[in-house]
């Protein structure tokens, strides 16, 4: 199949289209130029702080000159800096990236043990630490030498490696999106505009929503974010804010539908909404297209790693129900398990690979640099093409879980079960769940005791709240192949004999995404 079919290109713009000024250049000509104008609104219901864009440069151009002064070795220090959902710490959060030094966003909710596991795996590797908190800036400097220069503005997110240990990718486009020409950014294709007003509500310790945060600051948008996720709020932030385009997960839409009724009116200003991070079910995607129409709902796929991605309208997935699009200056490729390209039509290992190669790396060399010697890489999702290269992805993927669209990788919590002394063995799959879309169970053979909520209690205190299994079921045999690996769809099935919301097996209150 000829790549052109399966790699829409905009045509690029006059040199004169071009924004090539930096995130912290673009801040301070919106102050300039609207200095009274909302720049962020914190929503919270009755309470909703709101700072200017004469505020905002002001406060986050504070936290920028610090970072910069503070930076001994930019190549080789990573600012930290963590994503919470208070006003001061999203003001932190714009500073450090307009500083324009590498930086490595935690989670503010992340257990102590988690966000320590990635800090001293930055140790490891010999980088030296700027955190950026309440008190000011602090450096730890590492004794090692680092292996790899970081390239400016480049930011570091952490993503579960398959031996449980933390991986981290360098992005390098989250902080330039702004400055890149508009036909070469997703958002051309899905109603954006310059200027707008968009709703945030994905947690900005996760490349997509902090993309598109980004990608709204350069552009001057006024950023309504919601201090909580509650679908009633995100309603009332959309009609009270008149807000134009909002990305959510299919978490997020499942939620808002379910509050919607006779609420319809008041999401009258959206003009593009974006779902992404988890498969959509059918009937909530054609609830989405009934509600706001088929010009305005787009899809998109990718993954941490940058590999590419694939966007689809409303109408391209009315006409080819199921499918997350074609790829946008990406090219797509589905192989068997020996590599072979397979023909449309044939399911296999989904390959991407962007236009912009090296756009993403993995941290640390040894986990390699995201794709092979032929630009494509795969996470291991798999798909199929069909004739004219729109992407359909299976429908179940047994290796990533999606728990209210966040991604979970289960090698990571089985790693930390098979650490506990009162377990022998463990395996964890996801299985359907209303609200959640798949809910975590953990399957376990105990050395001693049967003790669920002691287990929970320990994976509490080092996982993040979405990763913790609702269920935690005890067993005498797990299954496995006769290649000794977990034979994972078997586990699913004995995982779903007993439903995440049965209280005989259930071990906790579980997570609410």
């Amino acid at each position: 199949m000829p790549s052109c079919l399966n790699c829409r290109r905009p045509p690029m713009p006059a040199e004169r289209d071009r924004t090539p000024a930096s995130l912290d250049e673009r801040t301070r000509e919106h102050a300039a130029r609207t200095p009274a104008s909302p720049a962020l609104v914190m929503y919270a219901g009755d309470h909703v702080p709101v700072r200017t864009w004469a505020e905002l440069d002001r406060d986050s151009g504070t936290v920028a000159s610090a970072v910069r002064a503070a930076t001994r070795d930019p190549a080789r220090t990573v600012a930290v800096v963590a994503a919470g959902d208070a006003t001061d710490a999203v003001i932190r959060l714009i500073g450090v990236l307009r500083a324009d030094v590498p930086v490595l966003i935690t989670s503010a909710r992340a257990p102590r043990a988690e966000t320590a596991g990635v800090l001293d795996h930055l140790a490891r590797l010999g980088y030296h630490r700027l955190h950026v908190g309440d008190a000011g800036t602090w450096a730890e400097y590492a004794s090692l030498p680092s292996r790899v220069p970081l390239p400016a503005g480049s930011v570091l997110v952490s993503t579960g490696g398959s031996s449980g240990r933390p991986k981290v990718v360098v992005d390098r486009w989250i902080s330039s999106v702004g400055s890149r020409p508009r036909q070469a950014r997703p958002s051309a294709l899905m109603r954006w505009r310059a200027g707008q007003r968009q709703l945030v509500m994905g947690s900005l310790h996760h490349a997509a929503p902090l993309t598109f945060f980004t990608e709204g600051l350069s552009d001057g948008n006024t950023l309504v974010l919601l201090q909580r996720f509650d679908p009633g709020m995100a309603i009332s932030a959309i009609a009270d804010w008149s807000v134009n385009w909002a990305q959510a997960t299919p978490y997020h839409l499942r939620a808002i539908a379910s509050a919607l009724p006779g609420q319809h009116a008041g999401l009258a200003s959206l003009a593009g909404l974006l779902h992404l991070a988890a498969p959509c079910p059918e009937p909530l995607k054609r609830h989405w297209l009934g509600v706001l129409g088929p010009d305005k709902v787009f899809e998109m796929y990718g993954a941490t790693e940058g590999i590419g991605v694939t966007v689809a309208s409303g109408r391209e997935w009315l006409q080819r129900p199921g499918t997350v699009g074609r790829g946008f200056f990406t090219r797509i490729q589905i192989r068997s398990p020996a590599g072979r390209p397979l023909p449309a039509g044939e399911t296999g290992d989904v390959y991407l690979c962007a236009g912009r190669a090296g756009r993403r790396t993995y941290l640390d060399p040894a986990d390699g640099t995201g794709a092979g010697s032929d630009g494509f890489a795969t996470v291991g999702d798999q798909g199929r093409l069909d004739e004219s290269g729109y992407l359909y992805l299976a429908p179940r993927q047994l290796r990533r879980i999606q728990v209210g669209g966040e991604t979970v990788d289960p090698a990571e919590i089985e790693s930390l079960l098979a650490g506990h002394p009162g377990v022998l063995d463990a395996v964890v799959v996801g299985v359907p769940d209303e609200r959640l879309g798949e809910a975590l169970v953990a399957l376990v053979i105990p050395a001693s005791g049967r003790d669920g909520r002691l287990l929970r209690h320990y994976l509490r205190t080092r996982l993040a709240r979405h990763k913790v299994p609702r269920v935690i079921r005890f067993t005498d045999q797990i299954p496995y192949t006769e290649a000794g690996k977990v034979d994972r769809l078997r586990a699913v099935q004995m995982a779903t004999v007993t439903r995440p919301h049965s209280r005989d097996q259930d071990t906790g209150s579980g997570t609410d995404g």
